[in-house]
């Protein structure tokens, strides 16, 4: 009997086997990961649902900070796009219409810009988002790639102030830092 196929279909289960269990376990504080929408609590995504009439579920998001998990559920209406925020008993937290743009590079501000440079010397500009929320406050989403092989989300006010950074890990998961006084 050829034991090959045996023992690589074993080598795989052991393989992929943590990896999918891993998607489900608790996260650690101030982990934000991707989550699969046919994997959210019901009573999360009918909460979200119904503080948007008519919206269909496009992306989850689920974070951990002091022990408590909150759901990022982002949300299509039409040509609209809502971010309702969760808690795991179904309590709506934050409810915003959300715009956004692609940006080149060279459209980031020059004060985005200048401070990108000084957070992170050496850096490349990976990609770029202006986020509109609630058609006032307006943020700078980027990904960056440092001299060491990291690669960072990092998101700064049009001012130049640094909102927060997160080095990312895996597809789907980053690491947060501390917000920036």
């Amino acid at each position: 009997m050829n034991r090959r196929p045996f023992i690589s279909l074993l080598i795989a289960l052991l393989t992929l086997c943590p990896l999918a269990l891993a998607a489900d376990a608790p996260l650690k504080d101030g982990r934000e990961v991707d989550v699969d929408k046919t994997k959210v609590p019901e009573k999360v995504s009918k909460a979200a649902l119904a503080a948007v009439p008519g919206g269909k579920i496009a992306d989850v998001d689920r974070e951990t900070k002091n022990g408590k998990t909150t759901w990022e559920i982002g949300l299509d209406v039409g040509e609209k796009v809502w971010e309702v925020d969760v808690d795991d008993d179904g309590k709506v937290l934050d409810k915003f219409e959300k715009v956004e743009e692609k940006l080149k590079i060279a459209d980031v501000p020059a004060p985005v810009s200048a401070a990108v440079k000084k957070d992170f010397p050496g850096s490349k500009l990976t990609s770029a988002l202006k986020i509109t929320r609630a058609g006032t406050n307006v943020t700078f989403e980027m990904t960056l790639d440092t001299s060491d092989k990291k690669t960072w989300e990092v998101v700064y006010a049009a001012d130049g102030k640094q909102k927060s950074k997160a080095e990312v890990k895996e597809e789907g998961e980053a690491k947060p830092e501390p917000k920036k006084k």
